[in-house]
């Protein structure tokens, strides 16, 4: 897996503020994860899975010497798409605009998958003092993520849905804001967030609830963000139920959001997608699986909507399951 990535986890149901780079370079995993892994595994699994690109920088860089974070990337025969973006950061933070936005650019023609974190970094604060550039790098990543959709998918939908996205990543309870000036408190963060999920309805009103044929799988990862803030509203997972029965729904979405919707209203999870994370003695932090209604019959459950056995699951993503949820069989 290129170095460019991480398992990129999302603090959805924590109330916790930490700043990108921090989380970024600590690998701090909290919460929930959304792991990037291959479709098949993908539509198997009870997790969710959004594949993002995230920047990760060297030491040079986080020492502040930007020149010398520059030639240590140069220094590789084939540039590859972390190594540009990286440069980019480099020069803009330099204040050579011109250099910042040629490898920008060619970062954004070099990778295949979602970077809207670009319109986001606040290494680019100078970049986007020139509004008719900065407005052409914008148009340049909606027009990438445009291209990734299907002739069936709605376009106008789906690119409501991206930049909605985009504007829920400036105020997430990572400290993400490109403007290093505006620190916002928990409460008002939750404002922003409560303006997003305000303006999803009206999109869903408008045309209807997303799907993946709709509007694609990165328009489809901001409305599951959204879906999931809680608490979960009942008209959001009635739709969604539906959408799953009329095979608009991957599994593991459905049993991801499913899990989540009954746990918030005092029942048992159905399909095992719900960890709690706990120390161990050495300080090392294990993931087990929280109580289940009717754990015996779990693995049928899975089976019968297209999940493969949280058995297969954990091999996977690692976890554990309590001996005394087995009875007899641990």
């Amino acid at each position: 897996m290129e170095k460019a990535f991480l398992l990129f986890t999302i603090l959805i149901e924590q109330n916790i503020l930490i700043t990108m780079k921090k989380l970024i370079n600590c690998a701090i995993v909290l919460g929930f994860t959304l792991f990037l892994l291959n479709s098949t595994v993908k539509a198997q699994s009870g997790m969710l899975f959004h594949m993002m690109f995230i920047p990760i920088n060297d030491s040079f860089y986080e020492a502040g010497d930007y020149q010398k974070s520059i030639a240590n990337s140069l220094q590789n025969d084939n540039l590859s798409y972390h190594d540009l973006y990286s440069i980019a950061q480099c020069y803009a933070l330099l204040n050579k605009s011109d250099s910042a936005y040629l490898y920008l650019n060619r970062f954004i023609d070099e990778i295949s998958f979602d970077c809207r974190v670009v319109l986001i970094d606040d290494d680019f604060e100078i970049l986007r003092k020139n509004n008719t550039e900065w407005a052409k790098i914008t148009e340049k990543i909606e027009s990438k993520f445009l291209d990734s959709l299907t002739i069936s998918a709605n376009k106008e939908y789906a690119l409501s849905l991206f930049r909605l996205g985009v504007e829920r990543m400036k105020y997430s309870y990572f400290d993400v804001s490109f403007d290093k000036s505006e620190k916002l408190s928990t409460n008002q963060i939750w404002k922003k967030q409560s303006k997003a999920i305000k303006d999803f309805d009206k999109l869903v009103r408008k045309y209807g609830f997303p799907t993946q044929s709709l509007v694609g799988d990165d328009a489809l990862y901001t409305s599951i963000e959204i879906i999931l803030h809680p608490p979960i509203k009942e008209k959001n997972y009635l739709m969604l139920q539906k959408a799953f029965e009329e095979g608009e729904y991957l599994p593991a979405h459905y049993a991801w959001i499913t899990d989540r919707w009954l746990t918030q209203n005092g029942k048992l999870q159905l399909y095992g997608t719900i960890f709690s994370q706990e120390q161990n003695a050495d300080g090392s932090i294990k993931s087990v699986l929280l109580p289940v209604e009717d754990f015996s019959n779990l693995n049928k459950r899975r089976a019968e909507i297209g999940l493969q056995t949280i058995e297969e699951d954990l091999k996977v993503f690692g976890g554990k399951i309590p001996d005394e949820y087995y009875g007899e069989k641990p």
